[in-house]
């Protein structure tokens, strides 16, 4: 039961990210492409941030920063929204021992699309 539930999460995040960088972009585009493009010298501020709290492994500093950098800016803009799907796509990576460490769930992931997703106006495509 618990890997049935466990991969339901997971195909649920891969769905999420792959709708949201549909709807930004108009056009599927390889999450990779999304990464090595935002590792780039010209990254973000906010890119920086969370990359620096991802190699701390601290993914609840790194998603502090994000929501606060939104917050601060009033409005949630591509680039922002690029650099959420970022930050959760490269934790959903990381192992269930490795979420667990950082005191975060892959349940947080999927919601932490989901208040990307409302913040751009998307539709919920979550199956609940």
């Amino acid at each position: 039961m618990y890997y049935q539930q466990k991969d339901w999460i997971l195909r649920e995040i891969e769905m999420m990210t792959h709708f949201i960088v549909v709807s930004l972009f108009g056009k599927n585009v390889e999450l990779y492409e999304l990464e090595n493009e935002d590792l780039s010298e010209s990254s973000s501020p906010l890119h920086k941030e969370i990359l620096k709290h991802l190699d701390n492994k601290d993914i609840c500093g790194a998603e502090d920063s994000l929501f606060d950098y939104i917050e601060s800016h009033g409005t949630l803009t591509n680039d922002m929204a690029k650099t959420a799907v970022f930050f959760y796509n490269s934790i959903n990576a990381w192992t269930d021992s490795e979420l667990e460490k950082a005191s975060f769930s892959r349940e947080e992931i999927a919601q932490g699309l989901k208040d990307i997703s409302n913040r751009l106006g998307l539709p919920d495509i979550t199956m609940q």
